[in-house]
């Protein structure tokens, strides 16, 4: 067995305080907020027509955009490449979910970097 790496101390705590968990919220309002600031007019717009959030995890930040009719689902994949940079700007390992009106059609989730290679 291999001994740790890290001190104990130094290592992450197992269970999330009360504190961490305000701290991570804060964090991710504080993401939002820039996100959305650094959208251009038709992308505001665009959010504001689907319900939408950032979330985060250690390995990526992901934007989740729930859209609430087939013409803003339409609307939100034409954008996707627009929408991919301005996300890229806030992490290389940015991710985008986007989840349709109805449940009968998959969830779209890509990669940020993925996508603009393909671009």
């Amino acid at each position: 067995m291999n001994p740790p790496l890290l001190h104990p101390d130094d290592s992450s705590p197992q269970d999330s305080s009360s504190l961490d968990q305000l701290l991570h919220r804060q964090l991710r309002q504080s993401v939002s907020r820039y996100f959305y600031e650094s959208c251009d007019g038709v992308m505001q717009a665009l959010l504001l027509s689907c319900q939408w959030q950032i979330t985060s995890t250690v390995d990526a930040l992901t934007l989740v955009i729930h859209c609430p009719n087939p013409a803003a689902h339409h609307r939100v994949l034409n954008y996707l490449p627009s929408l991919a940079r301005y996300l890229a700007r806030f992490g290389n390992t940015a991710r985008i979910h986007i989840y349709p009106v109805d449940d009968s059609t998959p969830a779209l989730e890509i990669q940020v970097d993925d996508y603009s290679l393909t671009e």
